[in-house]
């Protein structure tokens, strides 16, 4: 079931339905809650909506969970840092 949440997830995504692509991303974190590129993709679909505060929350999730990977240091750099 997470496949088919983050899958759909991609696509709306994709097809630039950041509120729907949000929503299953949120469904997919509930079943595997510690996978880091859930967490990034979330983020990235808050980013989309504008919702900073929620997009800092996610990928600053993703960061604890692997700290190294470069496309989450450039995404946590471009929400603006008083989103706490």
């Amino acid at each position: 079931m997470q496949g088919l949440s983050t899958n759909l997830g991609l696509i709306a995504l994709t097809d630039h339905d950041p509120a729907l692509a949000a929503k299953c991303f949120r469904h997919a974190i509930q079943i595997i809650p510690n996978d880091a590129k859930l967490h990034y993709l979330l983020a990235q679909a808050d980013f989309a909506s504008g919702q900073m505060k929620e997009a800092k929350t996610q990928i600053d999730a993703a960061l604890e969970l692997l700290p190294d990977r470069p496309e989450f240091k450039l995404l946590r750099a471009q929400i603006p840092s008083d989103q706490d």
